[in-house]
Protein backbone atom coordinates (compact mmCIF):
# COMPACT_ATOMS: atom_id res chain seq x y z
CA UNK A 1 0.00 0.00 0.00
CA UNK A 2 2.80 2.36 0.97
CA UNK A 3 4.50 1.20 -2.28
CA UNK A 4 1.27 2.03 -4.16
CA UNK A 5 0.85 5.21 -3.02
CA UNK A 6 4.69 6.49 -3.29
CA UNK A 7 4.32 5.31 -7.02
CA UNK A 8 1.34 7.65 -7.14
CA UNK A 9 -0.86 4.98 -7.81
CA UNK A 10 -4.36 5.60 -7.03
CA UNK A 11 -5.56 3.59 -3.67
CA UNK A 12 -9.35 3.23 -3.18
CA UNK A 13 -11.35 1.23 -0.53
CA UNK A 14 -14.00 -0.10 -0.90
CA UNK A 15 -16.64 -2.03 0.96
CA UNK A 16 -18.29 -5.20 -0.43
CA UNK A 17 -21.35 -6.62 1.05
CA UNK A 18 -22.61 -10.34 0.19
CA UNK A 19 -24.81 -12.27 1.33
CA UNK A 20 -26.10 -15.77 0.92
CA UNK A 21 -29.89 -17.25 1.46
CA UNK A 22 -30.65 -20.78 2.49
CA UNK A 23 -27.33 -22.07 3.28
CA UNK A 24 -26.10 -24.32 5.80
CA UNK A 25 -23.47 -23.22 8.29
CA UNK A 26 -20.77 -25.52 6.91
CA UNK A 27 -20.85 -24.15 3.29
CA UNK A 28 -21.48 -20.91 4.78
CA UNK A 29 -17.92 -21.12 6.48
CA UNK A 30 -16.46 -22.92 3.23
CA UNK A 31 -17.47 -20.12 0.93
CA UNK A 32 -16.40 -17.15 3.44
CA UNK A 33 -12.73 -19.09 3.68
CA UNK A 34 -12.41 -19.51 0.37
CA UNK A 35 -13.58 -16.25 -0.93
CA UNK A 36 -11.00 -14.56 1.89
CA UNK A 37 -8.20 -17.09 0.54
CA UNK A 38 -8.72 -15.69 -2.98
CA UNK A 39 -8.78 -12.41 -2.34
CA UNK A 40 -5.94 -12.07 0.77
CA UNK A 41 -3.98 -9.79 -1.14
CA UNK A 42 -7.06 -6.86 -1.47
CA UNK A 43 -9.70 -7.74 0.81
CA UNK A 44 -9.82 -7.76 4.80
CA UNK A 45 -13.24 -9.41 5.94
CA UNK A 46 -14.71 -6.57 8.72
CA UNK A 47 -17.71 -8.80 9.32
CA UNK A 48 -20.25 -11.66 9.17
CA UNK A 49 -23.44 -11.88 10.64
CA UNK A 50 -25.09 -15.89 10.47
CA UNK A 51 -28.88 -15.14 11.21
CA UNK A 52 -32.69 -16.53 10.37
CA UNK A 53 -31.99 -19.80 10.78
CA UNK A 54 -34.46 -22.81 9.02
CA UNK A 55 -34.74 -26.17 7.94
CA UNK A 56 -33.57 -24.95 4.96
CA UNK A 57 -30.63 -23.26 5.94
CA UNK A 58 -29.86 -19.82 7.13
CA UNK A 59 -28.63 -16.41 5.79
CA UNK A 60 -25.01 -15.15 6.12
CA UNK A 61 -24.15 -11.66 5.47
CA UNK A 62 -20.57 -10.30 5.37
CA UNK A 63 -18.73 -6.67 5.06
CA UNK A 64 -15.71 -7.03 3.50
CA UNK A 65 -12.86 -4.18 3.26
CA UNK A 66 -11.49 -4.08 -0.21
CA UNK A 67 -8.71 -2.04 -2.14
CA UNK A 68 -8.70 -1.04 -5.12
CA UNK A 69 -4.79 0.09 -6.91
CA UNK A 70 -4.87 1.95 -10.31
CA UNK A 71 -1.54 1.64 -11.69
CA UNK A 72 -2.67 4.13 -14.57
CA UNK A 73 -1.81 7.23 -12.40
CA UNK A 74 1.76 5.21 -12.16
CA UNK A 75 2.15 4.97 -15.93
CA UNK A 76 1.31 9.01 -16.36
CA UNK A 77 3.93 9.79 -13.72
CA UNK A 78 6.92 7.23 -15.56
CA UNK A 79 5.85 9.27 -18.87
CA UNK A 80 6.41 12.49 -17.86
CA UNK A 81 9.76 11.39 -15.81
Amino acid sequence: MDEAEAAGAQVKRHVLEYSLNRVHEVEALQFMQRFHQDHALIARPAACWLERPTPEGLTARCRVNFLHIDPAAAAVHNEAS
